[in-house]
């Protein structure tokens, strides 16, 4: 099997800069590639992405929904009259990107429990 011998060229067109400033990746060079600019806000995209919450900081997670400017996701977290953790999920999760704000602090059993057990409702 005979190698191919390598090929400047494709390199040198990389290093070189466009007329019109963007490096184009794949595709026609001619077209220009979709290129954002890092000061376009991306508030106006919709993703499906849930904030929730255990009950460890629900201060942190409504700090953090504000900064992102979307709400938190419905979940009622309780205990039953044995003592054992109750996760509902209030909303329809399937298909979405979520994310869980649950900090292991005092008392860390309690949390990391509670933790666990709002991951698996979320999963199923």
């Amino acid at each position: 099997m005979s190698e191919r011998p390598a090929d400047d060229s494709n390199l040198k067109k990389l290093a070189e800069k466009p007329e019109d400033g963007l490096h184009h990746v794949g595709g026609d060079s001619r077209r220009p590639s979709r290129m954002l600019d890092r000061r376009e806000s991306f508030r106006h995209i919709k993703y499906d992405v849930k904030l929730f919450s255990g009950t460890a900081n629900l201060d942190l997670t409504r700090a953090i929904a504000k900064n992102l400017q979307m709400e938190m996701a419905d979940i009622e977290v309780g205990h039953f009259s044995d003592g054992e953790i109750r996760v509902q999920v209030l909303e329809n999760i399937r298909g979405a990107d979520v994310f869980l704000v649950q900090p292991t602090c005092y008392p860390v059993n309690d949390h990391l429990m509670e933790l666990l057990i709002i991951l698996d409702a979320l999963k199923r």
